[in-house]
């Protein structure tokens, strides 16, 4: 079992894609999978294939009146913005438009549709046309919605459906998908001299929806401006990474991010100093860091170590020319040291069959010397 967080400055609906390798000895396993951060941006109820029968749109008679519950559990906790909705149209009427549609959203305790159609007095109307033109081919039909905001934690949510005064009926009527629910769920009524109709019935096929919502917009952009020097001057070769993102820094030792205020990570590594690694870094505002490198040597290694392939996969080679006894370090962004082992040959493989993918600074040392590298392991 792990756990993954997100940084707080990830914004609420962002979806990611997340690859974990777990090996032990000679077994390995692996799977992908997709994560969202906070409330997703979409919320689907509903995924059977019943076809519905007297609602929402039984354009077998004039009139239409539907009432379908859906619960706040349903939908999540606390309040999300919904913005859209789509439903799955099964069987294309044979008349292709409407009159006088009406979409409002009721807010309401009760956890089942009874015998009668709730008040709707107190709803609001979130949609309507005096003619709307219906799809013409089966497949999810969405209506863009006046956005709404709701809380789900505190009601349940009636969606109530009205149009009539076709002035005809036509045949087929339209049928989206719906999904038996364990409540009676939907209540109906349809007429041709009445608008709008009584009520009819009720059922526990209740149409699939999806609500989409809003995701949360993303706080305020600062810039975070990274100064790196060595003995008090500019380093101009060091190399400044803000979590997996990285930028080579300026003849003036300067690199510059601009990121949503949250708290984040950095690294800097360069050529022959101490790598810093996987500082703590809180943006509130627009942000100076000065970093002062540890003094390194004279660096020679670098131009005689070489190391391929990179990206890797499940081995690293790392050939050095004319030097014995060095040692390799591979440090992860957490700071965290995975492979520390000596260098014996000229040609050296390194397993990476047990590390997860990622991005990696390899670090070689000498008595004399030291080199950095940084590797992605896939």
């Amino acid at each position: 079992m792990y756990s993954v967080a997100a940084s707080d400055a990830t914004p609420q609906g962002t979806t990611i894609e997340l690859n974990m390798v777990s090996a032990q000895g000679e077994y390995t396993c692996d799977a992908t999978h997709t994560i969202t951060v906070g409330q997703p941006p979409e919320i689907g109820i509903g995924d059977g294939t019943t076809e519905s029968s007297y609602y929402p749109f039984y354009t077998y008679y004039e009139n239409n009146k539907s009432q379908m519950l859906y619960l706040g559990s349903e939908l999540g906790a606390g309040e999300i913005n919904i913005q859209e909705l789509a439903m799955n149209f099964t069987t294309i009427g044979g008349e292709a438009t409407v009159q006088n549609l009406s979409i409002k959203f009721i807010e309401t305790s009760i956890t089942e549709a009874g015998a009668a159609y709730e008040d709707d007095a107190t709803g609001t109307e979130v949609f309507s046309a005096l003619t709307y033109t219906m799809p013409t081919e089966t497949g999810l039909h969405n209506f863009d919605i006046t956005d709404y905001a709701f809380d789900a934690t505190a009601n349940n949510l009636l969606i109530q459906i009205t149009w009539g005064d076709n002035g005809s009926w036509s045949s087929p009527a339209y049928a989206v998908a719906c999904t038996p629910t364990a409540f009676n769920s939907v209540t109906y009524g349809y007429a041709d001299g009445e608008t709008p109709p009584a009520y009819d019935g009720n059922s526990d096929a209740r149409p699939n929806m999806i609500f989409y919502i809003e995701g949360e917009a993303p706080g305020t952009e600062c810039t975070a401006t990274f100064n790196v020097m060595a003995e008090g001057s500019p380093l101009a070769d060091a190399t400044v990474m803000v979590g997996t993102m990285e930028t080579a820094v300026d003849a003036t030792g300067m690199s510059a991010y601009t990121l949503i205020e949250g708290s984040y990570y950095y690294s800097v590594y360069a050529e022959g100093y101490e790598p810093v690694i996987n500082h703590d870094l809180v943006v509130e505002g627009d942000i100076t860091i000065d970093i002062d490198m540890a003094v390194g040597i004279a660096n020679s290694l670098s131009n005689n170590v070489n190391i391929y392939p990179n990206p890797a996969k499940d081995q690293l080679t790392i050939e050095i020319n004319d030097i014995n006894d060095a040692v390799i370090s591979m440090i992860d962004l957490s700071g965290k040291t995975v492979i520390s082992q000596t260098l014996n040959s000229n040609k050296n493989t390194i397993d990476l069959s047990n590390i997860s993918a990622g991005v990696y600074i390899v670090n070689i040392r000498t008595a004399n010397d030291n080199a950095m590298h940084k590797i992605i392991v896939e």
